[in-house]
């Protein structure tokens, strides 16, 4: 019997190992080669929408609805309307705070101001709101600041909150 050299073993582990990679290869080869029709096709049907948006874009038409989107934005969007009476909304604000369950340091009517949007015009009023809460239970800030969202939602479209401080921050 004939002994197997090492030189031999080498040669025959690295046939094998050609052979595996070749195989491997092949594979992608064939895997890559059935999705190219997939591809093919996908890329004409993404030609073919860009033929039609090319061909269907008119500039002028889209610039005149653009205008008219504005127009309509300005006549539908919500405005502020005439004076609001400042003691019903301190009543309201005090009422939101107490639902909160924080304590009212001080509430201060900041005076109005003439605001302007595009043609219109309004009255800015502004209430300067000064709270407390126990220690450990400053989560109580987060639902006065839900209550005030709340109390936008149903009663002042336009309310804004432009500034919030908390103690140690």
């Amino acid at each position: 019997m004939k002994r197997i050299n090492r030189l031999q073993i080498i040669l025959m582990l690295a046939t094998v190992g050609l052979l595996a990679l070749s195989v491997l290869f092949i594979i992608g080869y064939f895997q890559a080669t059935g999705k190219t029709p997939d591809l093919e096709k996908e890329i004409k049907q993404t030609q073919d929408q860009i033929s039609m948006l090319e061909g269907s874009c008119n500039l002028s038409e889209a610039n005149q609805r653009l205008e008219e989107l504005q127009q309509r934005l300005v006549t539908e969007s919500p405005f502020p309307e005439g004076p609001l009476d400042s003691k019903e909304v301190m009543n309201d604000l005090v009422s939101v705070v107490n639902d909160a369950n924080v304590d009212l340091n001080s509430l201060r009517f900041g005076g109005s101001a003439a605001m302007g949007i595009g043609n219109g015009s309004y009255t800015a009023n502004n209430f300067e709101i000064e709270c407390s809460t126990d220690e450990g239970r400053e989560d109580r800030f987060i639902v006065l600041l839900e209550l005030f969202e709340e109390l936008r939602e149903e009663d002042y479209d336009t309310l804004l909150i432009d500034d919030v401080s908390l103690p140690g921050g």
